[in-house]
């Protein structure tokens, strides 16, 4: 028989500390590895801020005219542009004093139709389509309405049809313009871009971002140019707008480190004749 002698107190120390250091070894990869998908999601999240900024800013800006008056208000952070915003079919035509259009959307039907601007697709008097044309036109006492098939759709007087309502047959596209508004806006958790949704209620875009004079995570920044690429003087002078985006995240990469940051610049060229 042989003697065995039991665990002594330094040994059991030893195979405690032993453990505490591959516990703290496990912990540390753990922490290490969740701040690793923290700042994976934290980047995805900044670059996705800046790319919904572009999605929606971009197709807004590339029909404009500033020379024509579209670029109604450019500001520093802020733009107001008149662009359009549905494309509806006339459904039926009534003439009395006025001519008196019904129509439905063929995009975005849910957009209500307002007094303001549109363009009406006029029919020449040839046969070919070289004299067909968009005309413009003004919107008047608009209102819901049903179409003839019982479909709901939107009536306008648009008075400067009379002359040319045979020109107009039931069936033409009417291309509607509104203004659209874009514009950092204040909330309790920092600054967003908002523009106004189709009932004019403001409507987040994207966020959080911030004026390009604060100190803050993220900037925007518009610049308006001329034909030479200098600053330019005045709306209707517009050649191109330059957007300015740049992101930072908020979860440092390591301990004492800096979140991640990313930027871009994109000049949009519009037209100007």
């Amino acid at each position: 028989m042989t003697n065995r002698r039991g665990h002594v107190l330094i040994e059991t120390l030893i195979a405690v500390i032993i453990s505490l250091i591959v516990m703290a070894a496990m912990v540390g990869g753990l922490m290490q590895q969740q701040r690793f998908y923290q700042m994976a999601g934290d980047v995805s999240e900044t670059v996705g801020d800046l790319q919904r900024v572009e999605t929606a800013i971009l197709p807004e800006l590339l029909p404009i005219n500033p020379a024509a008056g579209d670029l109604v208000f450019a500001g520093q952070d802020s733009i107001k542009v008149r662009t359009s915003r549905g494309v509806y079919a006339i459904c039926d035509k009534r003439v009395s004093t006025d001519v008196i259009i019904t129509v439905r959307g063929l995009t975005g039907s849910s957009l209500p139709l307002r007094p303001d601007s549109a363009f009406v697709y006029m029919r020449g008097w040839r046969s070919t389509l070289t004299d067909d044309s968009w005309m413009p036109v003004k919107l008047k006492n608009t209102a819901p309405d049903v179409c003839p098939d019982s479909t709901p759709g939107w009536r306008a007087n648009v008075p400067v049809l009379t002359v040319f309502a045979d020109q107009v047959p039931v069936g033409s596209p009417v291309r509607v313009f509104r203004h659209a508004s874009y514009w950092l806006a204040a909330n309790p958790d920092g600054w967003y871009l908002k523009t106004n949704a189709t009932n004019g209620s403001p409507m987040v875009v994207s966020g959080p971002l911030a004026p390009i004079d604060s100190a803050a995570t993220s900037t925007l920044r518009f610049r308006y140019l001329d034909d030479e690429g200098d600053p330019a003087g005045w709306p209707s002078m517009v050649s191109s707008i330059a957007i300015e985006l740049a992101g930072v995240g908020k979860v440092p990469g390591r301990r004492g480190g800096v979140p991640y940051a990313t930027g871009r610049r994109l000049v949009l060229d519009v037209r100007n004749r």
